[in-house]
């Protein structure tokens, strides 16, 4: 599986079957790196997740739309 790497203010789509997000989501802080390909990225989704707008997916999950740097 590929892996990307956002940045903050990154437009990206996210889809975390697991715990149900599907939506578009604006990266807002720095990735956590596990390993060069392993990160947990933290993101304001477009639909509320469990009544909070914020979360932290795994990069897997995360789909770039537009780069916004």
């Amino acid at each position: 599986m590929k892996f990307c790497h956002p940045k903050i203010g990154d437009f990206v789509k996210v889809k975390h079957t697991a715990a149900g997000i599907d939506c578009v989501a604006l990266v807002v802080g720095e990735p956590n790196y596990y390993n060069p390909d392993s990160a947990s990225v933290p993101v304001l989704l477009s639909i509320p997740h469990k009544g909070d707008y914020e979360a932290t997916v795994h990069n897997s999950a995360v789909e770039i739309l537009n780069e916004n740097r």
